[in-house]
Protein backbone atom coordinates (compact mmCIF):
# COMPACT_ATOMS: atom_id res chain seq x y z
CA UNK A 1 0.00 0.00 0.00
CA UNK A 2 1.40 3.33 -1.03
CA UNK A 3 1.87 6.14 1.52
CA UNK A 4 -1.39 7.95 1.99
CA UNK A 5 -2.13 11.63 2.09
CA UNK A 6 -3.79 13.48 4.88
CA UNK A 7 -5.41 16.88 4.64
CA UNK A 8 -5.90 18.76 7.84
CA UNK A 9 -7.53 22.09 8.46
CA UNK A 10 -5.86 25.29 9.48
CA UNK A 11 -8.04 28.30 10.06
CA UNK A 12 -6.66 31.80 9.65
CA UNK A 13 -9.07 34.46 10.83
CA UNK A 14 -8.42 38.18 11.12
CA UNK A 15 -9.68 39.76 14.29
CA UNK A 16 -9.24 43.16 15.88
CA UNK A 17 -6.03 43.18 17.93
CA UNK A 18 -3.58 45.48 19.57
CA UNK A 19 0.13 44.86 19.16
CA UNK A 20 2.47 47.68 18.37
CA UNK A 21 4.38 47.52 15.13
CA UNK A 22 5.42 49.38 12.19
CA UNK A 23 4.75 53.03 11.88
CA UNK A 24 4.71 54.56 8.46
CA UNK A 25 2.37 56.21 6.01
CA UNK A 26 -0.65 58.25 7.01
CA UNK A 27 -2.33 56.89 10.00
CA UNK A 28 -4.28 53.62 9.32
CA UNK A 29 -3.67 50.10 10.57
CA UNK A 30 -4.59 46.54 9.65
CA UNK A 31 -5.18 44.07 12.48
CA UNK A 32 -4.53 40.41 11.73
CA UNK A 33 -5.08 37.37 13.91
CA UNK A 34 -4.37 33.76 12.95
CA UNK A 35 -6.27 31.04 14.80
CA UNK A 36 -4.35 28.02 16.14
CA UNK A 37 -4.31 24.81 14.17
CA UNK A 38 -6.65 22.31 15.77
CA UNK A 39 -4.68 19.15 15.04
CA UNK A 40 -1.95 17.58 17.18
CA UNK A 41 1.71 17.72 16.29
CA UNK A 42 1.98 21.26 14.93
CA UNK A 43 4.62 23.17 16.87
CA UNK A 44 5.07 26.24 14.68
CA UNK A 45 3.82 27.92 11.51
CA UNK A 46 5.68 30.64 9.62
CA UNK A 47 3.92 33.31 7.60
CA UNK A 48 4.94 36.35 5.54
CA UNK A 49 2.55 39.30 5.62
CA UNK A 50 2.76 42.13 3.08
CA UNK A 51 0.70 45.29 2.66
CA UNK A 52 0.65 46.89 -0.80
CA UNK A 53 -0.90 50.24 -1.79
CA UNK A 54 -0.97 51.69 -5.31
CA UNK A 55 1.49 49.04 -6.43
CA UNK A 56 4.04 49.94 -3.76
CA UNK A 57 4.94 47.80 -0.76
CA UNK A 58 4.01 49.54 2.49
CA UNK A 59 5.69 46.85 4.58
CA UNK A 60 6.46 43.13 4.63
CA UNK A 61 7.39 40.91 7.53
CA UNK A 62 7.99 37.20 8.20
CA UNK A 63 6.42 36.02 11.46
CA UNK A 64 6.49 32.78 13.43
CA UNK A 65 3.53 31.57 15.43
CA UNK A 66 5.91 30.66 18.25
CA UNK A 67 6.90 34.34 18.61
CA UNK A 68 3.53 36.00 17.93
CA UNK A 69 1.13 33.31 19.14
CA UNK A 70 0.96 30.02 20.98
CA UNK A 71 3.31 28.06 18.71
CA UNK A 72 0.43 25.96 17.45
CA UNK A 73 -0.30 28.23 14.51
CA UNK A 74 -2.00 31.20 16.14
CA UNK A 75 -0.66 34.68 15.50
CA UNK A 76 -1.70 38.27 16.27
CA UNK A 77 -0.22 41.27 14.49
CA UNK A 78 -1.07 44.89 13.75
CA UNK A 79 0.64 46.77 10.95
CA UNK A 80 0.20 50.09 9.19
CA UNK A 81 -1.65 50.71 5.95
CA UNK A 82 -1.75 53.71 3.60
CA UNK A 83 -4.89 55.76 4.25
CA UNK A 84 -4.14 57.99 1.23
CA UNK A 85 -4.61 55.07 -1.16
CA UNK A 86 -8.09 54.03 -2.26
CA UNK A 87 -7.48 50.46 -1.18
CA UNK A 88 -4.68 48.42 0.35
CA UNK A 89 -3.98 44.79 -0.45
CA UNK A 90 -2.93 42.47 2.35
CA UNK A 91 -1.02 39.40 1.17
CA UNK A 92 -0.39 36.26 3.19
CA UNK A 93 2.23 33.64 2.29
CA UNK A 94 2.50 30.36 4.17
CA UNK A 95 6.26 29.81 4.45
CA UNK A 96 6.32 26.67 6.54
CA UNK A 97 4.68 24.23 8.93
CA UNK A 98 6.67 22.62 11.74
CA UNK A 99 5.77 19.28 13.30
CA UNK A 100 7.85 18.37 16.32
CA UNK A 101 11.36 19.58 15.59
CA UNK A 102 11.15 19.32 11.78
CA UNK A 103 9.89 21.77 9.20
CA UNK A 104 7.77 20.07 6.54
CA UNK A 105 8.70 20.26 2.85
CA UNK A 106 5.89 21.84 0.83
CA UNK A 107 7.00 19.99 -2.30
CA UNK A 108 6.59 16.55 -0.76
CA UNK A 109 4.93 16.81 2.65
CA UNK A 110 1.99 19.13 2.03
CA UNK A 111 0.20 21.11 -0.66
CA UNK A 112 0.60 24.80 0.06
CA UNK A 113 -2.51 26.95 -0.48
CA UNK A 114 -0.53 30.21 -0.24
CA UNK A 115 3.01 29.70 -1.57
CA UNK A 116 5.50 32.45 -2.35
CA UNK A 117 4.57 33.94 -5.69
CA UNK A 118 0.90 33.06 -5.27
CA UNK A 119 -0.22 34.55 -1.95
CA UNK A 120 -3.75 34.72 -0.64
CA UNK A 121 -4.79 38.36 -1.03
CA UNK A 122 -7.49 40.45 0.61
CA UNK A 123 -8.48 44.02 -0.20
CA UNK A 124 -8.80 46.40 2.76
CA UNK A 125 -10.13 49.96 2.87
CA UNK A 126 -7.56 51.70 5.06
CA UNK A 127 -9.06 54.31 7.39
CA UNK A 128 -7.00 56.82 9.36
CA UNK A 129 -6.62 56.29 13.09
CA UNK A 130 -8.46 52.99 13.29
CA UNK A 131 -7.79 49.26 12.94
CA UNK A 132 -9.14 47.55 9.83
CA UNK A 133 -9.70 43.79 10.32
CA UNK A 134 -8.69 41.55 7.42
CA UNK A 135 -9.85 37.94 7.28
CA UNK A 136 -7.84 34.99 5.97
CA UNK A 137 -9.04 31.39 6.23
CA UNK A 138 -6.91 28.59 4.82
CA UNK A 139 -6.89 24.81 4.84
CA UNK A 140 -3.66 22.87 4.35
CA UNK A 141 -3.06 19.53 2.65
CA UNK A 142 -0.32 17.49 4.30
CA UNK A 143 1.25 14.11 3.55
CA UNK A 144 0.83 11.56 6.33
CA UNK A 145 2.23 8.14 7.08
CA UNK A 146 -1.04 6.42 7.76
CA UNK A 147 -2.89 4.35 5.24
CA UNK A 148 -6.51 4.19 4.28
CA UNK A 149 -7.51 2.84 0.89
CA UNK A 150 -4.60 3.60 -1.48
CA UNK A 151 -4.23 7.23 -0.50
CA UNK A 152 -5.95 9.53 1.94
CA UNK A 153 -6.73 13.19 2.40
CA UNK A 154 -8.91 14.85 4.99
CA UNK A 155 -11.26 17.78 4.99
CA UNK A 156 -11.82 19.17 8.47
CA UNK A 157 -11.61 15.93 10.50
CA UNK A 158 -12.81 13.68 7.68
CA UNK A 159 -10.26 11.29 6.20
CA UNK A 160 -10.73 10.70 2.48
CA UNK A 161 -9.00 8.59 -0.14
CA UNK A 162 -8.81 9.28 -3.85
CA UNK A 163 -7.33 7.61 -6.90
CA UNK A 164 -7.89 6.61 -10.51
CA UNK A 165 -7.07 3.10 -11.69
CA UNK A 166 -6.86 1.55 -15.13
CA UNK A 167 -4.67 -1.34 -13.93
CA UNK A 168 -4.68 -4.05 -11.28
CA UNK A 169 -1.82 -6.00 -9.78
CA UNK A 170 -0.98 -9.24 -11.58
CA UNK A 171 1.50 -12.04 -11.01
CA UNK A 172 3.79 -10.66 -13.70
CA UNK A 173 3.14 -6.99 -12.96
CA UNK A 174 0.30 -4.56 -13.68
CA UNK A 175 -2.58 -5.86 -15.80
CA UNK A 176 -5.46 -4.00 -17.49
CA UNK A 177 -8.43 -3.47 -15.19
CA UNK A 178 -11.37 -5.22 -16.90
CA UNK A 179 -14.51 -4.51 -14.88
CA UNK A 180 -17.43 -3.33 -17.03
CA UNK A 181 -19.02 -5.49 -19.74
CA UNK A 182 -19.01 -4.28 -23.34
CA UNK A 183 -22.63 -4.75 -24.52
CA UNK A 184 -21.50 -5.50 -28.09
CA UNK A 185 -18.97 -8.21 -27.20
CA UNK A 186 -20.37 -9.52 -23.94
CA UNK A 187 -16.87 -9.44 -22.44
CA UNK A 188 -15.40 -7.46 -19.56
CA UNK A 189 -13.03 -4.93 -21.09
CA UNK A 190 -10.70 -2.07 -20.17
CA UNK A 191 -12.20 0.07 -17.41
CA UNK A 192 -11.07 3.26 -15.69
CA UNK A 193 -12.25 3.64 -12.09
CA UNK A 194 -12.34 7.01 -10.33
CA UNK A 195 -12.65 6.44 -6.59
CA UNK A 196 -13.37 8.60 -3.56
CA UNK A 197 -13.87 7.26 -0.03
CA UNK A 198 -14.18 9.13 3.27
CA UNK A 199 -14.55 8.42 6.97
CA UNK A 200 -14.80 10.56 10.06
CA UNK A 201 -14.45 7.61 12.42
CA UNK A 202 -16.81 5.08 14.00
CA UNK A 203 -19.27 7.61 15.39
CA UNK A 204 -19.44 9.78 12.29
CA UNK A 205 -23.05 10.04 11.12
CA UNK A 206 -22.68 13.35 9.30
CA UNK A 207 -20.31 13.04 6.38
CA UNK A 208 -21.23 14.94 3.22
CA UNK A 209 -19.52 14.29 -0.11
CA UNK A 210 -19.68 16.55 -3.17
CA UNK A 211 -18.61 15.84 -6.75
CA UNK A 212 -18.83 17.49 -10.14
CA UNK A 213 -19.70 15.62 -13.32
CA UNK A 214 -16.92 13.41 -14.61
CA UNK A 215 -15.94 14.82 -18.00
CA UNK A 216 -13.80 13.22 -20.71
CA UNK A 217 -12.60 15.78 -23.26
CA UNK A 218 -10.87 14.68 -26.46
CA UNK A 219 -8.49 16.45 -28.79
CA UNK A 220 -11.05 16.70 -31.60
CA UNK A 221 -13.59 18.39 -29.33
CA UNK A 222 -15.63 15.28 -28.55
CA UNK A 223 -16.85 15.35 -24.95
CA UNK A 224 -18.32 12.64 -22.74
CA UNK A 225 -20.02 13.61 -19.49
CA UNK A 226 -21.05 11.24 -16.70
CA UNK A 227 -23.20 12.47 -13.81
CA UNK A 228 -22.16 11.02 -10.43
CA UNK A 229 -25.82 11.18 -9.39
CA UNK A 230 -26.62 8.42 -11.87
CA UNK A 231 -27.17 4.80 -10.90
CA UNK A 232 -26.27 3.16 -8.67
CA UNK A 233 -25.08 0.60 -11.18
CA UNK A 234 -24.76 0.69 -14.95
CA UNK A 235 -25.86 3.89 -16.71
CA UNK A 236 -26.10 2.28 -20.18
CA UNK A 237 -25.04 5.22 -22.38
CA UNK A 238 -25.71 5.08 -26.10
CA UNK A 239 -23.38 2.55 -27.75
CA UNK A 240 -24.87 1.37 -31.07
CA UNK A 241 -23.51 -1.69 -32.90
CA UNK A 242 -22.95 -4.17 -34.33
CA UNK A 243 -19.45 -2.70 -34.12
CA UNK A 244 -18.58 0.73 -32.83
CA UNK A 245 -15.39 2.54 -33.76
CA UNK A 246 -16.60 6.01 -32.75
CA UNK A 247 -17.78 6.11 -29.14
CA UNK A 248 -15.01 5.96 -26.53
CA UNK A 249 -17.28 4.86 -23.66
CA UNK A 250 -19.04 1.52 -24.06
CA UNK A 251 -20.44 1.69 -20.53
CA UNK A 252 -20.42 3.85 -17.41
CA UNK A 253 -21.40 2.99 -13.86
CA UNK A 254 -21.72 4.78 -10.53
CA UNK A 255 -21.43 3.16 -7.10
CA UNK A 256 -21.94 4.93 -3.79
CA UNK A 257 -22.84 4.00 -0.26
CA UNK A 258 -21.73 3.64 3.35
CA UNK A 259 -19.51 0.71 4.29
CA UNK A 260 -18.90 -0.24 7.94
CA UNK A 261 -15.25 -0.86 8.78
CA UNK A 262 -13.80 -2.35 11.95
CA UNK A 263 -12.85 1.06 13.32
CA UNK A 264 -14.73 3.50 11.11
CA UNK A 265 -17.60 4.08 8.70
CA UNK A 266 -16.43 4.57 5.13
CA UNK A 267 -18.54 6.53 2.67
CA UNK A 268 -17.57 5.76 -0.92
CA UNK A 269 -18.37 7.25 -4.33
CA UNK A 270 -16.88 5.57 -7.41
CA UNK A 271 -17.38 6.20 -11.13
CA UNK A 272 -16.34 3.51 -13.64
CA UNK A 273 -15.87 4.15 -17.36
CA UNK A 274 -15.63 1.34 -19.92
CA UNK A 275 -13.10 2.28 -22.63
CA UNK A 276 -13.82 1.07 -26.17
CA UNK A 277 -10.55 -0.18 -27.69
CA UNK A 278 -11.91 0.29 -31.23
CA UNK A 279 -12.19 4.06 -30.64
CA UNK A 280 -8.79 4.68 -29.03
CA UNK A 281 -7.51 6.41 -32.16
CA UNK A 282 -10.73 8.15 -33.18
CA UNK A 283 -10.54 11.38 -31.20
CA UNK A 284 -6.91 12.11 -30.29
CA UNK A 285 -5.90 12.36 -26.64
CA UNK A 286 -8.91 12.04 -24.33
CA UNK A 287 -8.47 13.36 -20.78
CA UNK A 288 -10.66 12.76 -17.73
CA UNK A 289 -11.31 15.66 -15.34
CA UNK A 290 -13.32 15.72 -12.12
CA UNK A 291 -13.43 17.45 -8.74
CA UNK A 292 -14.75 16.37 -5.34
CA UNK A 293 -14.73 17.50 -1.73
CA UNK A 294 -16.10 16.57 1.70
CA UNK A 295 -17.51 18.30 4.75
CA UNK A 296 -18.78 17.48 8.23
CA UNK A 297 -21.81 19.66 7.59
CA UNK A 298 -23.90 20.19 4.48
CA UNK A 299 -22.55 22.90 2.19
CA UNK A 300 -25.06 25.65 1.51
CA UNK A 301 -26.25 25.22 -2.09
CA UNK A 302 -23.27 22.92 -2.68
CA UNK A 303 -20.79 25.82 -2.44
CA UNK A 304 -17.73 25.75 -0.19
CA UNK A 305 -17.73 28.48 2.48
CA UNK A 306 -16.99 32.03 1.35
CA UNK A 307 -13.78 33.44 2.73
CA UNK A 308 -12.22 29.99 3.05
CA UNK A 309 -9.52 28.44 0.87
CA UNK A 310 -11.25 25.06 0.90
CA UNK A 311 -9.41 21.96 -0.36
CA UNK A 312 -10.84 19.63 -2.96
CA UNK A 313 -9.58 16.60 -4.84
CA UNK A 314 -8.92 16.99 -8.56
CA UNK A 315 -8.51 14.36 -11.25
CA UNK A 316 -6.80 15.30 -14.53
CA UNK A 317 -5.71 12.07 -16.19
CA UNK A 318 -5.29 11.20 -19.91
CA UNK A 319 -7.24 8.00 -20.57
CA UNK A 320 -6.16 7.33 -24.15
CA UNK A 321 -3.49 8.87 -26.35
CA UNK A 322 -1.78 7.86 -29.57
CA UNK A 323 -4.31 5.10 -30.17
CA UNK A 324 -3.57 3.35 -26.86
CA UNK A 325 -4.54 3.38 -23.19
CA UNK A 326 -2.64 6.15 -21.39
CA UNK A 327 -3.88 5.67 -17.81
CA UNK A 328 -2.35 3.33 -15.24
CA UNK A 329 -2.50 3.64 -11.42
CA UNK A 330 -2.86 7.24 -10.26
CA UNK A 331 -2.68 7.79 -6.50
CA UNK A 332 -3.35 10.98 -4.64
CA UNK A 333 -0.39 13.34 -4.65
CA UNK A 334 1.98 11.07 -6.56
CA UNK A 335 2.28 13.54 -9.43
CA UNK A 336 0.26 11.50 -11.92
CA UNK A 337 -2.91 13.59 -12.10
CA UNK A 338 -4.79 13.10 -8.82
CA UNK A 339 -4.11 15.87 -6.32
CA UNK A 340 -5.51 18.68 -4.26
CA UNK A 341 -6.47 22.22 -5.17
CA UNK A 342 -8.01 25.07 -3.20
CA UNK A 343 -11.13 27.10 -3.80
CA UNK A 344 -10.86 30.83 -4.16
CA UNK A 345 -12.30 32.90 -1.34
CA UNK A 346 -15.65 33.30 -3.11
CA UNK A 347 -16.35 29.57 -2.72
CA UNK A 348 -16.36 26.64 -5.15
CA UNK A 349 -19.71 25.18 -6.35
CA UNK A 350 -20.17 21.43 -6.74
CA UNK A 351 -22.81 19.84 -8.94
CA UNK A 352 -23.92 16.85 -6.86
CA UNK A 353 -24.16 16.22 -3.12
CA UNK A 354 -24.24 12.81 -1.41
CA UNK A 355 -25.25 12.32 2.24
CA UNK A 356 -24.22 8.69 2.87
CA UNK A 357 -25.80 8.44 6.31
CA UNK A 358 -29.13 9.58 4.84
CA UNK A 359 -28.78 7.64 1.61
CA UNK A 360 -29.66 10.71 -0.45
CA UNK A 361 -28.04 12.07 -3.60
CA UNK A 362 -29.01 15.51 -4.88
CA UNK A 363 -28.08 17.34 -8.07
CA UNK A 364 -27.56 20.92 -7.00
CA UNK A 365 -26.20 22.56 -10.14
CA UNK A 366 -26.63 21.70 -13.83
CA UNK A 367 -28.42 18.88 -15.62
CA UNK A 368 -27.56 15.23 -15.23
CA UNK A 369 -25.68 15.50 -17.51
CA UNK A 370 -26.50 18.92 -18.96
CA UNK A 371 -26.90 17.84 -22.60
CA UNK A 372 -28.24 14.36 -21.91
CA UNK A 373 -26.54 10.98 -21.89
CA UNK A 374 -27.03 10.13 -25.58
CA UNK A 375 -29.32 7.17 -24.81
CA UNK A 376 -31.35 7.66 -28.01
CA UNK A 377 -28.35 7.29 -30.30
CA UNK A 378 -27.63 9.38 -33.38
CA UNK A 379 -30.29 11.26 -35.33
CA UNK A 380 -29.25 11.81 -38.95
CA UNK A 381 -31.68 13.54 -41.33
CA UNK A 382 -30.73 14.11 -44.96
CA UNK A 383 -34.09 15.38 -46.21
CA UNK A 384 -37.80 15.62 -45.56
CA UNK A 385 -39.62 16.47 -42.37
CA UNK A 386 -39.13 14.56 -39.10
CA UNK A 387 -41.55 14.80 -36.18
CA UNK A 388 -40.09 13.33 -32.96
CA UNK A 389 -43.55 13.49 -31.32
CA UNK A 390 -44.93 10.88 -33.75
CA UNK A 391 -41.89 9.00 -35.03
CA UNK A 392 -38.78 7.12 -33.97
CA UNK A 393 -35.57 8.66 -35.26
CA UNK A 394 -32.95 7.81 -32.67
CA UNK A 395 -30.80 4.88 -33.77
CA UNK A 396 -31.37 3.10 -30.43
CA UNK A 397 -35.18 3.35 -30.28
CA UNK A 398 -36.22 1.08 -33.14
CA UNK A 399 -39.68 -0.30 -32.39
CA UNK A 400 -40.13 1.88 -29.33
CA UNK A 401 -42.60 4.68 -28.68
CA UNK A 402 -42.09 8.02 -30.39
CA UNK A 403 -38.89 9.80 -29.42
CA UNK A 404 -40.87 12.68 -27.86
CA UNK A 405 -43.86 10.72 -26.53
CA UNK A 406 -46.19 13.13 -24.66
CA UNK A 407 -49.15 12.80 -22.30
CA UNK A 408 -51.51 15.22 -20.63
CA UNK A 409 -50.74 15.62 -16.92
CA UNK A 410 -53.63 15.81 -14.47
CA UNK A 411 -51.80 16.36 -11.17
CA UNK A 412 -48.36 17.41 -9.96
CA UNK A 413 -46.78 16.91 -6.54
CA UNK A 414 -43.28 17.58 -5.23
CA UNK A 415 -41.93 14.39 -6.83
CA UNK A 416 -44.67 12.93 -9.06
CA UNK A 417 -46.59 13.66 -12.24
CA UNK A 418 -49.95 11.91 -12.73
CA UNK A 419 -50.98 11.46 -16.37
CA UNK A 420 -54.41 11.11 -17.97
CA UNK A 421 -53.37 7.95 -19.80
CA UNK A 422 -50.96 5.13 -18.91
CA UNK A 423 -47.30 6.01 -19.22
CA UNK A 424 -45.59 4.57 -22.30
CA UNK A 425 -42.16 4.98 -23.78
CA UNK A 426 -40.58 6.24 -20.55
CA UNK A 427 -37.75 4.61 -18.59
CA UNK A 428 -35.54 5.44 -15.63
CA UNK A 429 -33.06 8.13 -16.64
CA UNK A 430 -35.26 9.61 -19.36
CA UNK A 431 -35.86 13.36 -19.29
CA UNK A 432 -39.36 14.85 -19.47
CA UNK A 433 -40.49 18.39 -20.19
CA UNK A 434 -43.26 19.38 -17.78
CA UNK A 435 -45.09 22.32 -19.38
CA UNK A 436 -48.03 24.43 -18.14
CA UNK A 437 -49.46 24.96 -21.62
CA UNK A 438 -52.72 26.84 -21.01
CA UNK A 439 -55.30 27.92 -18.42
CA UNK A 440 -57.67 30.75 -17.58
CA UNK A 441 -57.14 33.10 -14.65
CA UNK A 442 -53.45 32.49 -13.93
CA UNK A 443 -51.53 34.28 -16.71
CA UNK A 444 -48.39 34.52 -14.58
CA UNK A 445 -48.16 30.72 -14.30
CA UNK A 446 -49.03 29.68 -17.84
CA UNK A 447 -45.81 28.88 -19.65
CA UNK A 448 -44.04 27.46 -16.58
CA UNK A 449 -41.82 24.49 -17.39
CA UNK A 450 -39.18 22.16 -15.94
CA UNK A 451 -36.79 19.58 -17.36
CA UNK A 452 -36.97 16.58 -15.02
CA UNK A 453 -35.21 13.23 -14.83
CA UNK A 454 -37.42 10.14 -14.59
CA UNK A 455 -36.82 7.98 -11.53
CA UNK A 456 -39.67 5.53 -12.20
CA UNK A 457 -42.55 5.40 -14.70
CA UNK A 458 -45.40 2.99 -14.07
CA UNK A 459 -49.14 2.99 -14.68
CA UNK A 460 -50.15 6.64 -14.88
CA UNK A 461 -47.45 7.97 -12.55
CA UNK A 462 -44.03 9.44 -13.28
CA UNK A 463 -41.70 9.84 -10.30
CA UNK A 464 -38.93 12.39 -10.80
CA UNK A 465 -35.41 12.65 -9.42
CA UNK A 466 -35.50 16.43 -9.06
CA UNK A 467 -38.10 18.13 -6.85
CA UNK A 468 -41.02 19.99 -8.44
CA UNK A 469 -42.72 23.13 -7.15
CA UNK A 470 -46.42 22.16 -7.48
CA UNK A 471 -47.53 25.77 -6.99
CA UNK A 472 -46.14 26.62 -10.44
CA UNK A 473 -48.60 24.18 -12.03
CA UNK A 474 -51.74 24.88 -9.96
CA UNK A 475 -54.67 27.28 -10.14
CA UNK A 476 -56.86 28.56 -12.90
CA UNK A 477 -59.47 26.69 -14.92
CA UNK A 478 -59.40 24.79 -18.21
CA UNK A 479 -55.79 23.86 -17.45
CA UNK A 480 -53.63 21.83 -19.80
CA UNK A 481 -50.40 20.37 -18.41
CA UNK A 482 -48.05 18.41 -20.64
CA UNK A 483 -45.44 15.79 -19.76
CA UNK A 484 -43.34 15.21 -22.88
CA UNK A 485 -40.34 12.93 -23.24
CA UNK A 486 -37.19 14.83 -24.30
CA UNK A 487 -34.97 12.68 -26.52
CA UNK A 488 -31.31 12.49 -25.47
CA UNK A 489 -29.49 12.06 -28.77
CA UNK A 490 -25.81 11.22 -28.97
CA UNK A 491 -25.29 13.35 -32.10
CA UNK A 492 -27.74 15.15 -34.40
CA UNK A 493 -27.21 16.05 -38.06
CA UNK A 494 -29.97 17.94 -39.88
CA UNK A 495 -29.11 18.25 -43.55
CA UNK A 496 -29.88 21.27 -45.69
CA UNK A 497 -33.03 19.69 -47.15
CA UNK A 498 -34.31 18.39 -43.80
CA UNK A 499 -36.45 19.88 -41.05
CA UNK A 500 -37.48 18.88 -37.54
CA UNK A 501 -41.04 19.85 -36.70
CA UNK A 502 -43.92 18.77 -34.45
CA UNK A 503 -47.46 17.51 -34.93
CA UNK A 504 -49.95 20.38 -34.65
CA UNK A 505 -51.46 21.02 -31.20
CA UNK A 506 -54.10 18.40 -30.40
CA UNK A 507 -54.23 17.42 -26.71
CA UNK A 508 -57.44 15.49 -27.43
CA UNK A 509 -55.62 13.01 -29.65
CA UNK A 510 -55.89 9.54 -28.14
CA UNK A 511 -52.46 8.21 -27.17
CA UNK A 512 -51.50 4.69 -28.18
CA UNK A 513 -48.44 2.49 -27.67
CA UNK A 514 -46.36 4.36 -30.23
CA UNK A 515 -47.44 7.99 -29.99
CA UNK A 516 -48.88 10.33 -27.40
CA UNK A 517 -50.88 13.52 -27.67
CA UNK A 518 -49.80 16.28 -30.07
CA UNK A 519 -48.22 19.27 -28.32
CA UNK A 520 -46.79 21.37 -31.13
CA UNK A 521 -43.51 21.40 -29.19
CA UNK A 522 -40.03 20.19 -30.14
CA UNK A 523 -37.43 19.68 -27.42
CA UNK A 524 -34.35 17.46 -27.49
CA UNK A 525 -30.88 17.23 -25.93
CA UNK A 526 -27.63 16.49 -27.78
CA UNK A 527 -24.76 15.00 -25.80
CA UNK A 528 -22.24 15.26 -28.63
CA UNK A 529 -22.29 17.29 -31.85
CA UNK A 530 -25.33 19.16 -33.20
CA UNK A 531 -24.98 20.00 -36.90
CA UNK A 532 -27.82 22.19 -38.20
CA UNK A 533 -27.83 22.91 -41.93
CA UNK A 534 -31.60 22.54 -42.29
CA UNK A 535 -34.33 23.82 -39.96
CA UNK A 536 -36.11 23.29 -36.67
CA UNK A 537 -39.52 24.81 -37.37
CA UNK A 538 -42.77 24.66 -35.38
CA UNK A 539 -44.48 27.66 -37.00
CA UNK A 540 -48.29 27.38 -36.82
CA UNK A 541 -48.01 24.14 -34.84
CA UNK A 542 -49.24 25.64 -31.57
CA UNK A 543 -52.73 26.95 -30.67
CA UNK A 544 -54.25 30.37 -31.46
CA UNK A 545 -53.49 33.29 -29.24
CA UNK A 546 -56.54 35.05 -27.87
CA UNK A 547 -58.34 36.97 -25.13
CA UNK A 548 -61.74 36.27 -23.55
CA UNK A 549 -64.64 37.95 -25.35
CA UNK A 550 -67.09 40.29 -23.60
CA UNK A 551 -70.02 37.98 -24.30
CA UNK A 552 -70.66 34.34 -24.88
CA UNK A 553 -69.43 31.30 -22.97
CA UNK A 554 -66.26 32.14 -21.15
CA UNK A 555 -64.35 28.93 -21.73
CA UNK A 556 -60.99 28.21 -23.37
CA UNK A 557 -62.51 28.31 -26.85
CA UNK A 558 -64.72 31.38 -26.49
CA UNK A 559 -62.12 34.00 -27.27
CA UNK A 560 -61.44 36.78 -29.67
CA UNK A 561 -58.58 35.55 -31.83
CA UNK A 562 -55.68 37.92 -32.17
CA UNK A 563 -55.28 38.76 -35.83
CA UNK A 564 -52.24 37.77 -37.79
CA UNK A 565 -50.13 40.07 -39.87
CA UNK A 566 -49.93 40.23 -43.62
CA UNK A 567 -47.28 37.53 -43.66
CA UNK A 568 -49.52 35.16 -41.69
CA UNK A 569 -46.72 34.68 -39.22
CA UNK A 570 -47.71 36.79 -36.23
CA UNK A 571 -50.55 36.90 -33.74
CA UNK A 572 -52.86 33.88 -33.84
CA UNK A 573 -50.90 32.28 -36.64
CA UNK A 574 -47.91 31.95 -34.34
CA UNK A 575 -49.84 30.06 -31.66
CA UNK A 576 -49.04 30.19 -27.93
CA UNK A 577 -52.25 31.66 -26.54
CA UNK A 578 -55.31 30.71 -24.54
CA UNK A 579 -57.72 29.73 -27.32
CA UNK A 580 -56.96 26.02 -27.32
CA UNK A 581 -57.87 25.05 -30.88
CA UNK A 582 -55.44 24.04 -33.58
CA UNK A 583 -54.23 26.61 -36.07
Amino acid sequence: MSPSRLVWAASLAALGACAGEPLAPPGGRVAIAVAPLELPGVTDVRYTLTVVADGQTVWTKTLDSSAYGDGGGSLSYVGTCDADADVNEVELVLDGVKVGAAWLDDTTDFANPAPAGDPVTRVAACAADRDTPVTFDLTIARAARQGFFDVAVTFEDIFCSAKLDCEKAGDGGPEPLALLTNPLTGAREQTAVLALACTAGPDAAATFLYMNDVVVTCGDGTTYRVGPDGGPGNLNPAFPGPTNTTDLLFQAAVYRGLEPLADAKKAYWNVALGLNALAYGAHGTCTLTAQATASETALSDGVTPAGVAWPYVTWTVPLVSGGAVACHHHGFGDGTGVGVDYSDLDGEPFAVGFAPSLGTTTRIHGEAPFFGDGRDGDLVLSGGSFDPTTAVGGSLRTGAAADAYALEATAVTATTITTADPVAGLATGDVVLLHFAQAEGVPALVGSWDLLTVDTASGATITTVEPIDPARYAGGSARTLIAQRVPQYANVTIGGAAAVTAAAWDPARTPDASRGIATGTVAFLVAGTFTLNGAVDVSQRGFPGGVATASGPQDARSVELLSGGADGGVGAQRGNGGAGGGT
